[in-house]
């Protein structure tokens, strides 16, 4: 875990203050909201268990029953999984809404913005962000720590992938991207544009190889560090000079220690990095997309689910603790 400051230590106070006097009030009058959800839930679930009894029973009375077509009857207990996870995000959802303010409380300035977004062509412009054709935020949250102002996106980003099969023409849509986008500004105007990013799970094709065309002019920066290419094996820029200046041997300690906490801590499958035109920003691509969504379990009283509520309030400060880690409200000189 990175080292916390007096600051984001003065939040995680006021946090637990927060979460007794006012967040466990709300949590109990809204108990009710996840017992509904729950109880339809078991009714779906009796239901699809139910159809299995039902075409196990079919299938043993008559004569033509093939072996194999008793596997038929798993299909309705398989889908109680998914009944299950779908009232969750629904319970999650209608918490967020209602909580997420409530939430923000010990972080001061930020809030749960409904209107704000970063806009897809700075998305694009970062070249850490896939091609993709629409966008879900669960989470929009923005404000300033340190005189920085962040931008906190929860993101799933999909795209409209075609696809051939018996001469006929198909299109499915694909999620490419899960996890949060965080754009930061920085105290430093950059000229040119350099690309951090860290494969955590090894993929026979980086995503940024689709993309090689549209680097204009980006090329590989040398760096004397062989270490900091263990962490990060893309460093592309536009300025060799300029980023050399970026990453300084302080710098890259910052950034392999950011990147070895943040894949244990969110379980990243990706973490990339874009510095152009007074910004930061930050892409965390998590392993699994339920987790990131998850803020309350549809099985316990919400009453009870302080841990759950502590993660999310720990995903959020130890992002805003970027700031700390890389002094982004320091000003930078020029070289």
């Amino acid at each position: 875990m990175l080292k916390r400051s007096e600051k984001i230590n003065a939040i995680e106070r006021d946090f637990r203050l927060n979460y007794h006097s006012v967040l466990l009030p709300h949590l109990k009058r809204m108990e009710f909201i996840r017992v509904i959800l729950y109880f339809i839930f078991l009714i779906c679930a009796l239901a699809l268990v139910s159809a299995s009894v039902m075409l196990c029973w079919a299938f043993f009375n008559s004569a033509s029953t093939e072996p194999w077509e008793y596997l038929l009857a798993i299909i309705p207990l398989i889908f109680i999984f998914s009944a299950h996870r779908f009232w969750e995000l629904i319970l999650n959802i209608i918490l967020k809404k209602k909580l997420l303010n409530y939430i923000l409380v010990p972080f001061k300035t930020f809030k749960a913005d409904k209107i704000f977004d970063i806009p897809s062509i700075q998305l694009k412009e970062s070249k850490i962000i896939e091609k993709y054709v629409f966008k879900i935020n669960p989470e929009r949250i923005d404000g300033v720590y340190r005189g920085v102002n962040i931008r906190f996106n929860s993101a799933l980003l999909f795209d409209i992938v075609s696809t051939f099969s018996n001469g006929k023409r198909r299109m499915k849509i694909k999620n490419v991207f899960s996890g949060y986008i965080v754009e930061m500004d920085m105290n430093k105007t950059f000229s040119g544009h350099t690309i951090l990013e860290s494969h955590l799970i090894h993929t026979d094709e980086s995503f940024l190889d689709r993309f090689k065309e549209n680097y204009y002019e980006m090329e590989e920066v040398e760096l004397e560090d062989p270490d900091f290419k263990k962490h990060f094996t893309t460093i592309k820029t536009t300025d060799q000079v300029e980023a050399r200046y970026l990453l300084n041997p302080a710098m890259m300690e910052k950034l392999k220690d950011m990147e070895s906490a943040f894949s244990r801590m969110f379980k990243l499958t990706d973490f990339r990095l874009s510095f152009l035109d007074k910004k930061v920003m930050i892409a965390m691509k998590v392993y699994s997309a339920n987790n990131m969504l998850k803020l309350c379990s549809l099985n316990k009283p919400l009453y009870k689910q302080d841990k759950e509520i502590c993660a999310f309030k720990d995903t959020l400060l130890e992002t805003i603790e970027i700031v700390d880690e890389l002094d982004l409200d320091e000003k930078i000189g020029t070289y």
